[in-house]
């Protein structure tokens, strides 16, 4: 166990058992790469994270069944598994999509798998330091 602050913290709100983070996760494509629904479980705001090949239908699907709206698609960073289907989602959702801006070039749709994937551009950076809000929660 290390001293480090902790990755997700509330953003001024007063602590409610029934209400904190809520992690939905599905492994999508042939690396089998988790990507992730976030939400704090009281807002209709959420985040998904790392959408694989695949994942935007599903996420989308789950996020419109918790009546929740997509409102930041990241990425922890630009490998294939990890941004493969962030233009279709940024198209289904209309969220602005983010990551750090070494990565985004990644986001070109070249690869070495031979795979079609569909360029995306990133509307955010998310650099060292940054925070990313979903509801009235704070990943820093």
């Amino acid at each position: 166990m290390t001293d480090r602050e902790p990755v997700v913290a509330r953003a001024g709100v007063a602590a409610d058992p029934a209400h904190g983070v809520r992690i939905e996760l599905g492994v999508f494509g042939p690396w089998e790469t988790n990507a992730y629904l976030v939400w704090d479980g009281v807002s209709t705001d959420a985040l998904v994270l790392d959408p694989g090949m695949g994942a935007a239908g599903p996420l989308t699907d789950r996020a419109g069944a918790l009546g929740l709206r997509v409102h930041l698609i990241a990425n922890s960073h630009g490998h294939i598994d990890h941004v493969f289907d962030d233009a279709p989602l940024v198209r289904a959702t209309g969220a602005p999509l983010a990551i750090h801006p070494d990565d985004a070039y990644r986001l070109d749709g070249r690869n070495a798998y031979g795979f079609s994937v569909e360029p995306a551009v990133a509307t955010q950076d998310l650099r060292e330091g940054d925070q990313v809000r979903v509801g009235d929660l704070v990943f820093d």
